[in-house]
């Protein structure tokens, strides 16, 4: 693709609508950052428009404008067609735009039908009039489609997709004109993102003017009328989404032409087992437990449905499970860990699902979050030695291309592809024997994701043998030397030869058997 293609003019969208909400021209600045620049979006009544963009490029500050949480500090944004000064979320609200972020805001004590009401529940003189709330709130989970929820059920006894689906629910139940959703299947696995999509696809054809942020493309070919790309805060093009032009997206979102998600690569694994798990006994897996091979220099896929025991299997090779049996070897060595710290001393580590919960202390500079897992190493006479610090993250940061600023600036500053380079990279300073990825690159955009697939092949390719837990199927595919497939807590299948056809996989992880 050539650059200049990239940035040509974009052909007018939506059919000359009135916008219900638009930005005009803003700019935000944070210090010397520059995280919008002269940014214009119109959303249509009626139409999804898809926002897209690489970490860092502006999504969800432009999103934050719209709803009222910042203020630009040039431009104005418009809500049918009057120029509004949004102070608040409260004043967005009230002017018909809602904004459903990908952290939930939800009250987990609260009954469903409580967090979708507060603040405006229907009263009967002085009190809330419950059966009305209960009307009220069925209609707006039937709109949602939600029609299983109960609403007296505590929001935290629900699984997050249907939490999801009450957030909906509750900026719904103020009655936007336009709605805006921030990477809303963020936190969900692929699989259980359907319904969402679909319900946002119904709001616009009830009419309602729809801005959906996402990484996940796929679902903007799927819902999406018109795609907006931003690239390091500026405005690259709008235009219609049919015909849908994936290879075009992304080189505007990245700046160049991005032919291959997955590096090419012959397999440089050896015969050598690195870990080797026999008959281990883990609750659901009896007669016969679980057992496999990784070999060294090896990238081995772990594929199955949300609770097939993927992320169990984890647990346990770090010590979170117990000793449940069966016999477990780590580079020739007998290896039953008791807790995560006696994994990490054995050499095996993880990169979690969840890297601001529990990958990342996100108030801490960039290189306190690297040093962390090697402090005894840092340290001298039981304090930081801050040189020998410096020198290890500056080390990690120039190996994995991290983009800071600055170095002691919190992690919480940082891109989220860049985030999850930090997590990586303070586990590959202790030069583990056994890397486990779990859903690695979940929230990442395109551009962060396949700069990290090089990442794992050159490890890979070093001799570092890989576990890669994905809900993402083409992630375990592309990147994977061999495939294991894991449905009700048992090893179903093990695909050894590519290329892995995911018809295969899937039938297996469904059915338990090979199509």
């Amino acid at each position: 693709m050539r650059p200049d293609a990239i940035e040509e003019e974009s052909p007018p969208v939506g059919g000359g609508c009135e916008p219900v909400l638009a930005a005009r021209g803003v700019s935000k600045r944070f210090g010397g950052i520059v995280a919008l620049e002269g940014v214009t979006i119109e959303l249509c009544p009626g139409r999804v428009h898809g926002i897209v963009g690489e970490n860092g490029a502006g999504k969800s500050t432009l999103a934050a404008i719209l709803g009222g949480a910042l203020a630009p500090d040039e431009g104005w944004v418009e809500v049918g067609g009057v120029a509004r000064r949004l102070a608040r979320p409260a004043d967005a609200l009230d002017a018909g735009v809602g904004i459903v972020y990908q952290e939930l805001s939800l009250l987990p004590d609260m009954s469903v039908a409580d967090n979708i009401m507060l603040g405006i529940q229907p009263r009967r003189r002085l009190l809330i009039d419950r059966r009305a709330q209960r009307r009220v709130v069925s209609e707006l989970l039937h709109r949602v489609g939600g029609e299983q929820v109960l609403v007296d059920a505590p929001v935290r006894d629900l699984p997050v997709a249907l939490q999801q689906l009450v957030e909906v629910a509750k900026v719904l139940a103020r009655g936007p004109s336009a709605m805006i959703f921030d990477e809303p299947t963020a936190m969900l696995p692929a699989g259980e993102s359907a319904g969402l999509l679909e319900m946002a696809r119904r709001l616009a054809d009830g009419g309602v003017a729809v801005g959906y942020i996402s990484h996940r493309l796929e679902e903007l070919r799927r819902i999406a009328d018109d795609v907006t790309v931003l690239r390091d805060g500026r405005l690259i093009w709008t235009r219609p989404a049919s015909p849908f032009q994936m290879d075009s997206i992304v080189g505007a979102m990245v700046g160049r032409a991005v032919n291959e998600a997955f590096p090419q690569r012959s397999t440089t694994a050896t015969s050598t087992p690195m870990l080797v798990v026999e008959e281990a006994m883990l609750p659901g897996t009896e007669p016969r437990g679980i057992s496999f091979v990784c070999r060294r220099g090896e990238i081995l896929g772990v594929a199955g449905l949300v609770g097939s025991g993927r992320s169990r299997l984890a647990r346990f090779l770090l010590g979170l499970e117990g000793d449940h049996g069966g016999r477990v070897t780590l580079d020739g060595a007998s290896y039953h860990p008791r807790s995560p710290r006696h994994a990490a001393r054995s050499g095996v580590m993880l990169v979690p699902e969840d890297r601001k919960g529990f990958g990342l202390i996100l108030g801490l500079g960039v290189d306190r979050n690297i040093g962390l897992p090697s402090l005894d190493e840092l340290s001298r006479f039981g304090l930081v030695d801050a040189r020998r610090e410096r020198a290890l993250a500056e080390r990690v940061v120039t190996d994995l291309s991290i983009k800071v600023r600055d170095i002691a600036a919190a992690a919480s500053a940082l891109s989220g592809g860049n985030q999850q380079k930090v997590v990586l990279g303070k586990w590959l300073a202790k030069e583990p024997k056994l890397l486990i990825l779990d859903e690695p690159l979940r929230g990442i955009d395109v551009g962060a994701k396949s700069e990290i697939h090089r990442i794992l092949r050159r490890l890979a390719d070093d001799g570092l043998s890989i576990l890669l837990i994905s809900s993402e199927l083409p992630e375990v595919l592309g990147l994977s030397d061999r495939v294991l497939v894991m449905r009700d807590g048992q090893i179903a299948a093990v695909f050894d030869q590519g290329p892995f056809m995911p018809d295969d996989i899937m039938a297996v992880a469904t059915t338990g058997s090979a199509a």
